[in-house]
């Protein structure tokens, strides 16, 4: 379901949630699971955000770039930040806009309280992020000052249902990691 949010949030941050985000690698293996798409339907998602081919995006809590590469093909002539507080997940995502050849993706260190996004965007798109922000009035009133006139905030907070799909495929990825070494 996608609810386009009234202006009034931090990303990941230790504060705001039970786990880490640092160690990318083991949360690509989660986050970016082909088997995700059948249930987040990224591509209706980014469809049903009607969005021009020269917008300017930002995915808050972008993690390993699941959204925000994808955002970056659907947007060619635009551009996409991807937003995150864990430094290796910004690293993670500059090396994979690098490989994947996707000039148009910036990956940004945000702050909790700020997202520092570096110009105006036409969107800024939450995907089960929005638990994670403390503090969501203020953050949401500095995000603000981050739109163009016109601009949209978009939430998606998916069902407990997924973030259990997330947590279980967190514990197979574990799981697979430690029988490996």
């Amino acid at each position: 379901m996608l609810a386009l949010a009234p202006l009034c949030a931090p990303a990941q941050t230790p504060d705001t949630h039970r786990h880490r985000f640092g160690d990318a690698e083991k949360w690509a293996k989660v986050f970016d699971d082909p088997e995700r798409d059948a249930w987040q339907k990224p591509h209706e998602v980014i469809e049903a955000l009607a969005l021009a081919p020269d917008a300017v995006v930002a995915d808050i809590g972008s993690g390993t770039g699941y959204f925000a590469a994808r955002l970056a093909r659907f947007v060619p002539k635009g551009r996409v930040y991807g937003v995150d507080t864990e430094p290796g997940m910004v690293k993670y995502l500059a090396e994979r806009a690098r490989r994947e050849g996707l000039a148009n993706l910036v990956s940004i260190a945000g702050r909790p309280a700020d997202a520092r996004l570096p110009a105006k965007v036409d969107l800024a798109l939450m995907v089960d992020v929005y638990h994670h922000i403390a503090g969501r009035e203020e953050y949401f009133r500095r995000l603000r000052g981050s739109l163009k006139a016109g601009g949209r905030v978009a939430i998606i907070a998916s069902r407990s249902s997924t973030s259990g799909r997330i947590r279980r495929g967190a514990r197979r990825s574990a799981s697979a990691s430690h029988r490996s070494a």
